[in-house]
């Protein structure tokens, strides 16, 4: 399963980290968590992302 969340700096509507998913991905055992820095390396990650195990 793929999930895409916004993440980073930009839009939050609060000021506490703990309106962030993030840490939550990160710290679940057997989560792979990717971030992509460009369009291009998104697509590649959503192209590459169903045949990880």
């Amino acid at each position: 399963m793929t999930v895409r969340t916004p993440a980073g700096g930009g839009g939050r509507g609060g000021h506490h980290h703990s309106q962030s998913p993030e840490s939550q991905f990160t710290h679940t055992p057997g989560l792979k968590v990717v971030y992509c820095s460009t369009p291009y390396n998104a697509k590649g990650l959503l192209i590459s992302a169903p045949g990880e195990q």
